[in-house]
């Protein structure tokens, strides 16, 4: 069982158009960033779909021009400019590319999880066809590989300067994950094991403001569809970063891929 230290809430599994302002739920009051093309807020034309890396694994994109060099300098970065100001990439600061973790755009589906590897990273696990394999059945999601091992973990931050409830979003397994646990020997979770995300909040001084969890397989039950995940125990937030852990080790530590896919980013609005 996922032990209640690394987290303060864990919660169990069960064409483009005129910009005309923020995406506003009209019930909930929130801001929402959804990824889709037709949603972008920043100015005319697609955004989302062109931070789209192909192929999946070693693309300019988020590896740069010679995907060898592990420590070659990339900028990908994203901005939901002019709507909940969700700012995400790789490490720009620092330029290391998509090897050792970040949140890329992608609209990759793979029903069959058995035919994922690494070179399927962007891939979700859904049934849906390309082009509906996001929550809501949209086109576009994000994911998010929580890195290697290093001390760096991939955030999202508020690119105006301020801090925000980020009240939930949505998130699944990808199916590079989903075969790790499901069916690689040395690597399949059992029964008793589990496998899991936690936010970590931070305000605009770095100060931890709270954690939450959500599991993504657990009493050897795997996630198999978008799920919403309760982000607002974090409060008023100007960054988060993201870790994947797990009880399936071997000798390098975690033996499951530290991916997941999120979509749907629900910011609460100021009138709140």
């Amino acid at each position: 069982m996922i032990a209640a230290a690394i987290a303060v809430v864990n919660t169990s599994c069960d064409g483009t158009k005129e910009n005309e302002g923020p995406v506003i739920d009209p019930v909930e009051k929130f801001v929402i960033l959804t990824f889709e093309d037709a949603d972008y807020k920043g100015g005319a034309g697609s955004y989302w779909s062109l931070l789209i890396d192909s192929p999946e694994y070693d693309g300019s994109l988020l590896y740069g021009d010679d995907p060898s060099d592990w420590n070659g300098v990339v900028e990908y970065e994203w901005t939901d400019e002019g709507n909940t100001w969700l700012r995400g990439g790789t490490f720009v600061d620092s330029g290391y590319s998509f090897s050792y973790g970040g949140a890329a755009v992608s609209n990759y589906v793979l029903e069959d999880e058995t035919q994922a590897d690494y070179k399927r990273q962007l891939s979700l696990w859904t049934s849906r066809p390309q082009g509906k394999g996001g929550h809501n059945d949209s086109a576009n999601f994000c994911v998010v590989f929580t890195g290697i091992g290093l001390g760096l973990l991939p955030a999202i931050t508020f690119a105006d300067g301020k801090e925000h409830v980020i009240d939930h979003m949505y998130v699944a397994n990808i199916a590079y994950t989903a075969n790790s646990l499901l069916n690689i020997e040395n690597e399949k979770a059992g029964d008793d094991d589990w496998f899991c995300v936690t936010a970590t909040g931070y305000d605009l001084a770095e100060n931890e403001t709270g954690e939450v969890t959500i599991d993504l397989f657990v009493d050897g039950e795997i996630v198999r569809d978008w799920t919403k995940w309760d982000l607002s125990p974090l409060g008023r937030v100007s960054s988060v970063k993201f870790e994947c852990t797990g009880s399936v080790q071997n000798a390098y530590g975690l033996a499951t891929p530290t991916y997941f896919a999120m979509d749907d980013i629900a910011v609460r609005t100021e009138e709140e």
